[in-house]
C-alpha cells in the first residue's frame, strides 16, 4: 500500500512537469491592443476573441468543453480593487448558484501583482446541484479605470494538471 502511494505522487508530479514544459516551448500569443493586455497560452487549445464586443467577454481560450478561459474586462472601474472584490466575488457566486445550483467554497485568496500592477488570486471548489465539481481560479488584475479577470475552470479531478498550467498562462499576461 504504501508503494503504490510513492507511485501515484510521481506520476501525478510527472503529470504537472510535463504541462508545464510543454507550455512553455509550445505556446501562442493573444494580443488585444484595443482593450490593451496580451497572454501566451498553449499553442493546441483554440482561441477565439471579442475585441470589439460590448460584453464583458474578450476572449475565451479553451482545451476542450470544459477546460478553459475566458478574458474579462471590466471598464469605468471607480473604485479600488478591494471595493471591487467586495460586490464582485458574491456576484460569482451568486451566478455559478443560480445557474447550476449547489454550493461554491473558497480555497485560495490572496493580494499579488501581475505586471507590476496590483492583483488578486482566488479559487473556489464549486460542486454543482447535479453532483458535477469543478475547480475556478481567477486572476485579477487592477489598472487605471479597468479590471481585468482571467478566469479559468476545469474539472476538479483534473486540478491537480490544470491549475499549473493556469498560473503560467496568468503570469505570462502583459498590460500593453
Amino acid at each position: 500500500m504504501i508503494h503504490q502511494r510513492k507511485y501515484m505522487s510521481i506520476v501525478v508530479l510527472v503529470c504537472v512537469i510535463g504541462t508545464s514544459l510543454s507550455f512553455a516551448n509550445d505556446r501562442s500569443l493573444c494580443a488585444d491592443t484595443k482593450n490593451g493586455y496580451r497572454l501566451h497560452y498553449p499553442s493546441d487549445w483554440t482561441v477565439q476573441q471579442f475585441p470589439d464586443s460590448e460584453d464583458l467577454v474578450k476572449a475565451d481560450i479553451s482545451r476542450d468543453d470544459e477546460t478553459g478561459l475566458q478574458v474579462r474586462v471590466y471598464t469605468d472601474i471607480t473604485s479600488n480593487l478591494n471595493t471591487f472584490l467586495e460586490g464582485y466575488v458574491p456576484d460569482f457566486d451568486k451566478q455559478m448558484r443560480s445557474q447550476w445550483g449547489g454550493e461554491m467554497i473558497i480555497l485560495e485568496q490572496r493580494y499579488t501583482t501581475f505586471d507590476q500592477q496590483r492583483g488578486f488570486i482566488i479559487s473556489f471548489d464549486f460542486k454543482r446541484e447535479d453532483g458535477a465539481r469543478y475547480f475556478f481560479k481567477q486572476y485579477l488584475i487592477s489598472r487605471d479605470n479597468k479590471v481585468y479577470v482571467i478566469q479559468c475552470g476545469t474539472p476538479f479531478d483534473l486540478r491537480s494538471i490544470n491549475e499549473t498550467l493556469f498560473d503560467s498562462i496568468a503570469e505570462s499576461f502583459e498590460l500593453l
